[in-house]
Formats: structure tokens, sequence, C-alpha cells
């Protein structure tokens, strides 16, 4: 990572956004941080923004927010294009995008979006609490089903912005 770094004449352009944000994470899996570089790729990674998974949208958002705080372009880009993906989107990724850009405040208004379309993906977990530990009576499913239903669910927890929002 570090001898990628080094070359101040990388031809970044010849990666594509995938290969970019794959790179930026990896940068931030070890805490590694060359600003340079990563504003340099930001840009072309905002250019190509359709090009990213799922997947990618949520760890690119996670490596900027680790490296570097904030890149405006870089998180309004990966709102919009999540707001474009959000029907293949899991829940857990849209937790994840929604955490790492709580704090981009340049982005709040397009992240309102995305905060929303997670409130709506939490109002079924939510349901599925009340349904399964009905208020003043003992809970109305087995251990098994509640494992198998948090399962379908594929949530571990619900982010810093997403467990108020359950909570509530």
């Amino acid at each position: 990572i570090y001898t990628l770094s080094l070359h101040d004449a990388l031809p970044i352009c010849n990666f594509k956004a995938e290969g970019l944000s794959g790179i930026a994470w990896a940068f931030a899996m070890v805490r590694f941080r060359d600003e340079q570089l990563l504003r340099r790729m930001a840009t072309d990674i905002a250019r190509d923004i359709v090009d990213l998974r799922p997947l990618a949208l949520a760890r690119c958002a996670w490596a900027y927010r680790l490296l570097l705080g904030r890149s405006p372009e870089l998180m309004t880009a990966l709102v919009v294009e999540s707001m474009r993906k959000l029907d293949n989107l899991p829940t857990k990724t849209i937790v994840n995008l929604v955490d790492s850009l709580y704090a981009s405040p340049p982005v709040v208004m397009q992240n309102s979006l995305l905060e929303k379309a997670l409130a709506a993906r939490l109002e079924e977990v939510s349901s599925f609490f009340k349904r399964a530990w009905p208020v003043g009576t003992q809970p109305s499913i087995s251990l098994e089903q509640y494992t198998s239903q948090l399962m379908v669910f594929g949530l571990f927890d619900c982010g810093i912005v997403g467990t108020p929002v359950l909570l509530g």
C-alpha cells in the first residue's frame, strides 16, 4: 500500500471506480492515509460512481469518512447512487452508508433521503419485535423463530443512526 501511494504519477485514470474504491478501502483497513492520492481517487470514483456495486458503495463511504473526514463531491455522489440502487441495497448496507455519511454535513439534505429509506426498512424490524414481544406478555415466538427472522433481516445492529430510529 505504501509503495502504491509513493507513485505520484500513478495513472489512476486507468483504474475503474470499483478498483479505486477497493484501494481506498484497503488503505482504511490498515489505517494508511495518503490524502493527496485519496483526493485524486475521489474525483474519479465520483465520476464513475454508477459502476460501484452495493457493498463497494458502503465500503467507499466508510473508507473516505475514516481517512479524509470529508469529500463532499464523493459523498454526494455516493448518496445519489445509493438512492438510485436502493431496491438492490441490503438493509445492512444502508445502515453502513448512513452511519458513514452521518458526519458529512455537506450532504445532509441528500442524506436525509437515505435516512428515510433506512427508517422504512427498520419499520419492518420494529413490527417484528412488537409482534414477537407484545407489551406486558411473554414472547410469542420460539428462540429458533427469533433467530431465523433476524437472519432474514441480515442485521447485527442498526448503527448509530438506525438504532434510535428503531427504538423510536
